[in-house]
């Protein structure tokens, strides 16, 4: 599978978790969508892959901006790729390569990737977003390291409640705003953060993905 296919697939996968989430029926998208309900039934289970403008219609009929599902679509995307060769720096083969290139040269929003060791992965918007970039240093010391707070600006952000310390252990969360000042961001920078934890086969959380953007961000 290349990119296309497997950006499609996970935004299948995504529009069905979503509809889940919000304890409504396939009927339900069907009548706030104007689109068919096996229509919405072959997307959810993958058979047909929606335009970019059924995306649309459907994230309307799913109460969710655009461009937040597409982020949803890319945190998915981010927990396929090869932690290992991350962790190893060899070079990724195939799908894996083609993700990691997306996320380096394609995509504006910041992505890293984490387990209980440290950074495995930092985009190029992560470096700019952040202010510092990828830096060596315990989870204990990222708030500190990376000037982190909260959404009043001046409570700092204990490293434990961090979005991606979060995801790490196991949680999911959307649209967490954290204020980031360091001295690669002397003007501090308003984020919004989503985080999801990083599975292997359906087992126990291995690593944690945040993606992020500038809160007044497009």
């Amino acid at each position: 599978m290349h990119l296309p296919e497997s950006f499609a697939a996970t935004c299948c996968q995504v529009l069905r978790e979503r509809r889940l989430k919000l304890g409504l029926s396939q009927e339900e998208i069907a009548r706030r969508s104007g689109l068919a309900r096996s229509y919405i039934c072959d997307v959810e289970r993958g058979a047909r892959h929606p335009s970019l403008r059924n995306v649309s219609t459907l994230a309307r009929a799913l109460e969710i901006p655009t461009s937040e599902l597409i982020n949803l679509v890319e945190v998915n995307l981010a927990s396929q790729v090869d932690l290992d060769a991350l962790r190893t720096n060899r070079e990724q083969n195939g799908l894996h390569s083609e993700i990691i290139r997306y996320f380096n040269e394609r995509v504006s929003d910041g992505i890293i990737i984490a387990d209980q060791n440290g950074f495995i992965f930092f985009n190029q918007a992560a470096e700019k977003l952040t202010g510092l970039g990828r830096r060596n240093v315990e989870i204990d010391d990222w708030s500190d390291e990376y000037g982190c707070f909260k959404s009043d600006k001046t409570t700092k952000f204990p490293s434990r409640e961090l979005p991606l310390v979060r995801a790490i252990a196991g949680e999911s969360l959307d649209n967490v705003q954290v204020f980031v000042k360091n001295d690669g961001a002397p003007e501090g920078r308003s984020l919004l953060v989503t985080a999801r934890p990083v599975k292997v086969n359906g087992g126990a959380p291995v690593a944690g993905v945040v993606i992020f953007r500038e809160e007044n961000g497009v």
